[in-house]
């Protein structure tokens, strides 16, 4: 599997909790969590979906320094400092992770969609709350992307952004945009403090389904106001 991993910075794989495809309206809006399944009935349909998901090999790719699968509930990532790994999940000829997420073929845990853009939870939170704008579309580099997608997804981040704020209590959201994870581009909305949090060094390798149902709820509740 050397092909699959390249060099890179401290980055982290993002793919995050779980949405199926006809949940969630195409109009413009927050995500609120009771439109969101059930913990009882996504644990039923788990179940139900074999090896696809659930209790598919725990182990989905490794190489090098890279670890990544997913298991007993949860998904998780490990990963070296200077390493990450991408064609488990992203091959030259498969939709994205995040293209997955947004139709629904793997799990989500979203707190916004519209026509142009989504945002969920990331499963590998630097912080807590932390949340990923995604286009539709599949653009790979965002300065690719048009210049009125670009405008849309920056106002959509500032609007998740202060629900963050008020949602967590924090100083200020930092906002990254890397690229380097996941051929898709997309725009990380951090909660943080201080300047040093702000590192994917610090990016958990797991997280609980229900941490991530809370910290959407906490958002949601923000948005709404």
């Amino acid at each position: 599997f050397a092909d699959l991993i390249e060099p890179a910075c401290d980055v982290a794989v993002d793919p995050v909790g779980r949405s199926e495809c006809d949940e969630h309206p195409c109009g413009s809006g927050p995500i609120f969590l009771a439109e969101q399944e059930p913990e009882e009935q996504w644990q039923a349909q788990e179940a139900s979906q074999g090896e696809k998901v659930r209790h598919g090999p725990e182990v989905v790719e490794q190489a090098g320094f890279g670890c990544l699968g997913v298991g007993d509930g949860r998904c998780w990532l490990m990963v070296g400092h200077e390493f990450i790994v991408r064609g488990a999940y992203c091959g030259r000829r498969m939709s994205t992770v995040f293209t997955m997420i947004i139709n629904g073929d793997i799990p989500g845990t979203f707190v916004w969609r519209d026509e142009q853009c989504v945002a969920f939870m990331s499963i590998n939170p630097i912080t807590a709350g932390h949340v990923l704008v995604v286009p539709i579309e599949e653009i790979d580099h965002w300065i690719d992307a048009s210049p009125e997608l670009n405008a849309h997804m920056f106002d959509v981040s500032r609007t998740i952004a202060q629900a963050q704020q008020r949602a967590f209590g924090c100083e200020k959201v930092g906002m990254i945009i890397a690229g380097y994870e996941v051929p898709h581009a997309h725009i990380h909305l951090i909660p943080t403090n201080e300047m040093r949090e702000l590192s994917f060094a610090h990016a958990a390798a797991s997280v609980e389904r229900s941490d991530l149902e809370a910290w959407a709820a906490a958002i949601a509740a923000e948005l709404s106001t």
